[in-house]
């Protein structure tokens, strides 16, 4: 079962469908809760660079990956698509052994979809 909200119903409905799923195991195999292990190599997945990134400087790195490729080839003519997306994320795994474990990350993607006139054929890569 699994939930982003924890409030007294999400806690409910938790176990609630934890409690319907192991009923519903048709099994014998032996469950077990694991433990965790006694140390974890810290991986940082976090950059505080991207934090807050002003729109202006998204739209200017969007526009210039546009020129960047058109530098590049004569024959791109237009772009099927442009983008910058960012994304951040917090999760953890937390169980009855002790395991209590958290990560933080964030990243940001961008690309560019060129369209390429060769010819009388156009090629957008896709």
């Amino acid at each position: 079962s699994y939930t982003e909200i924890l409030d007294e119903d999400a806690i409910k409905m938790l176990v609630k469908n934890a409690k319907e799923s192991a009923l519903a195991i048709e099994n014998e195999d032996i469950q077990f809760i694991y433990e965790g292990d006694k140390e974890y190599k810290e991986v940082n997945t976090y950059y505080k660079a991207l934090e807050n990134l002003p729109a202006d400087k998204l739209i200017d790195l969007a526009l210039s990956m546009e020129r960047e490729a058109k530098k590049l080839d004569d024959r791109v003519v237009s772009f099927g698509g442009c983008g910058i997306g960012y994304n951040k994320a917090k999760y953890g795994i937390i169980n009855s052994k002790g395991l209590n474990l958290e990560n933080k990350s964030n990243l940001l993607s961008a690309y560019v979809v060129p369209i390429i006139k060769d010819g009388e054929n156009m090629h957008d890569g896709i």
